[in-house]
């Protein structure tokens, strides 16, 4: 990877660098065969076959207060991020926490860098969790990078509610599968549930 840094290919119009392998690493479960094999390709010297494309998030629109209603509201998904962020806002800290993130797992640490905190001006305490007395519905993909399930897993042993796992690796696929009942109906009549359900695979 490094050495594809300092020196990198190009066939065609793909340019083989460290991105190119990272972006590789990070492709969905049911393309790591293809991965596996342009990269020991490259490796050795020869050129890759099509490559599989990484899952990659859209291309956030700006928000604003009088924006149109849609799925995710940037401004509101930011300051509730932002606002409890006790990490370092300004480029410095956040480059240095990149660089941190690449020496710690030189193949992903770099996958992703936002600046969306970015001399955020308010930083509110972090809230202290603690188990409470009603329902609570928790879920969490098995396999996914964008939330961890370990994140879910961790939740649950803070606030005790139930959990269902949602067996694959694709971020937010939970409103297209119809398990997504079992979690509607914890907002209908309070029922929970915990258990596994078929994902997208």
């Amino acid at each position: 990877m490094t050495n594809l840094d300092r020196r990198p290919r190009a066939v065609g119009d793909e340019v083989m660098n460290g991105d190119w392998v990272a972006s590789l690493l990070a492709t969905r479960p049911i393309d790591w065969v293809t991965s596996a094999i342009n990269l020991v390709s490259v490796l050795e010297g020869g050129t890759p076959g099509p490559a599989t494309k990484a899952r990659g998030s859209a291309k956030r629109r700006p928000f604003a207060y009088d924006a149109p209603r849609r799925g995710l509201n940037g401004l509101q998904y930011d300051a509730m991020m932002c606002n409890t962020d006790t990490s370092g806002t300004s480029f410095a800290d956040m480059w240095g926490a990149l660089q941190a993130r690449l020496t710690a797992d030189p193949g992903l640490g770099g996958l992703y860098f936002t600046a969306w905190c970015a001399d955020w001006p308010l930083h509110a305490p972090p809230t202290h969790v603690v188990r409470g007395h009603s329902p609570l519905q928790l879920s969490g993909h098995k396999d996914e990078d964008v939330t961890p399930y370990r994140w879910v897993q961790e939740a649950q042993k803070a606030t005790g509610g139930a959990l269902l796992t949602v067996q694959d690796d694709v971020h937010a696929s939970l409103a297209q599968l119809p398990c997504v009942s079992k979690v509607l109906a914890f907002f209908r009549s309070g029922n929970t549930t915990n258990g596994t359900c078929p994902g997208d695979r």
